[in-house]
C-alpha cells in the first residue's frame, strides 16, 4: 500500500501535513502519474520549498527505494563543434580555452572505463563533440563503444544526431542509453541554438525509441529561460515518455554568449528537480553538470528532491568532485548504488 500524505486544511501549520496543492500532486505521482503542466506551474510558483522536498522524496523512495543509479562519461572527442549551443564549451563558434582533441584511442577509452569501474559506476558514456556521428568515423566510434562493454560496463553513448540506421547498429553492440537531450523548450530553443532546429533532436529521439535503446533526454537550467518554459520542457518529456532524465545547471564559460548569465540559486535547483520529480515519476533522473557548482553543501538535499543518481567523476570540460566524496555521501544517507536499470514497475 503507498503511503497516504496528509493535507492542511483549517490549520495551515500543522506538523508533518502539507498544502493540498502540494498533497495532491504527490498522491498522482506516488501512483505513477506525472502531474500536468498547469498543476506544475502552479507548484513552481508558489509551493513552499520545503513541502516539495517532502513530496518529491516521498515519490522517489515509493518507485525507487534507496537505490542510485550512477554513471560516469567520457569526452572522446573534444571541441571543434559544429553547433553553436551558447552555453557550451565546445563550440567552435565561440573564443573558449577548451583544447580540441581527435578521437582517443582504444587504450584511452579502456584506462577510463577501468577508473569507473573503479568509482562505482555501472555505466560509462562515450561523448562525442559535432553535430554526429554518421560518416566514415562511425564505425572507430564503435570500437570505442565495444572496449566499454568489454571493460564489464554497460554501454551508453552520446554522439548528436542519429538516424535509425545508426541507432540500429548502436543497439546491436549493446548500448544500453543514448544521452541526447532537448537542452530547454521549444519556445526557447532558438536562443539557445540556431544551426539544428528541435525537430532534429525529436528526430534522433523517435530513431532511438524504435531501435529499443533508452533515451536519456533532459535540459540545462539557468539560460535564462522563464519557469513556463521549464514547465513545457517537462510536458514534452512526458509526452515522449523518456526512460532517463539529466538536469544540468549552467555552469558559465568564459568565451560563450551565456559567460555572464547568473548563477542559477541552490534552492530554485532543487524546486527544478521537485517539480520534474512530480512531473517524471517513474523517470531516473540524474543531477548532471553544474550540481557542484549550483548547490555547493546542499548537494545531498537533491535526493530529498528527487533524484535517483549523479556522474561520478568529470564532466566533459569541467571538473566534477572526486568520486570518493559522492560515494561517502550515499553511504551517509543510506542510498545503495546498484546496477544498471532504465525504469521501475
Amino acid at each position: 500500500m503507498r503511503p497516504q500524505l496528509g493535507t492542511r486544511n483549517a490549520e495551515p501549520g500543522t506538523p508533518f501535513g502539507l498544502s493540498q496543492a502540494v498533497a495532491r500532486a504527490a498522491e498522482s505521482a506516488l501512483a505513477g502519474r506525472g502531474i500536468a503542466p498547469e498543476a506544475a506551474l502552479e507548484l513552481a510558483g508558489s509551493a513552499p520549498l520545503d513541502e516539495l522536498l517532502f513530496a518529491a522524496g516521498r515519490v522517489r523512495e515509493a518507485h525507487f527505494g534507496n537505490r542510485l543509479n550512477c554513471c560516469s562519461i567520457l569526452s572522446v572527442k573534444t571541441g571543434r563543434c559544429s553547433e553553436d549551443c551558447k552555453f557550451c564549451a565546445q563550440s567552435g563558434h565561440y573564443p573558449t580555452e577548451v583544447q580540441a582533441t581527435d578521437l582517443l584511442d582504444d587504450a584511452a577509452v579502456r584506462r577510463a572505463a577501468q577508473e569507473a569501474r573503479d568509482n562505482r559506476a555501472s555505466a560509462l558514456g562515450l561523448v562525442s563533440s559535432g553535430c554526429g556521428p554518421l560518416g566514415p568515423h562511425f564505425e572507430a566510434y564503435c570500437a570505442r563503444l565495444e572496449a566499454v562493454r568489454d571493460e564489464g560496463l554497460t554501454v551508453h553513448a552520446s554522439l548528436g544526431v542519429i538516424d535509425a540506421a545508426g541507432a540500429k547498429r548502436l543497439a546491436a553492440l549493446g548500448v544500453k542509453a543514448y544521452n541526447h537531450n532537448l537542452e530547454t523548450a521549444r519556445s526557447f530553443f532558438g536562443q539557445v541554438c540556431t544551426t539544428h532546429s528541435y525537430d532534429d533532436r525529436l528526430a534522433t529521439l523517435e530513431a532511438l525509441r524504435q531501435a529499443g535503446i533508452a533515451r536519456c533526454c533532459g535540459g540545462i537550467f539557468g539560460l535564462g529561460e522563464s519557469w513556463a518554459q521549464r514547465i513545457e520542457l517537462g510536458a514534452e518529456l512526458q509526452r515522449l515518455g523518456v526512460e532517463r532524465v539529466p538536469i544540468n545547471f549552467l555552469n558559465p564559460i568564459p568565451g560563450t554568449p551565456f559567460e555572464s548569465r547568473p548563477r542559477l540559486p541552490a534552492r530554485e535547483a532543487l524546486r527544478i528537480v521537485a517539480i520534474f520529480r512530480l512531473m517524471l515519476p517513474k523517470a531516473l533522473i540524474q543531477v548532471c553538470g553544474g550540481r557542484e557548482l549550483v548547490l555547493g553543501h546542499l548537494q545531498p538535499l537533491a535526493f530529498a528532491a528527487g533524484a535517483t543518481g549523479v556522474i561520478l567523476g568529470n564532466y566533459l570540460t569541467t571538473k566534477g568532485r572526486p568520486a570518493d566524496e559522492d560515494l561517502v555521501m550515499f553511504r551517509d544517507l543510506g542510498l545503495e548504488l546498484v546496477t544498471e536499470t532504465t525504469t521501475t514497475d
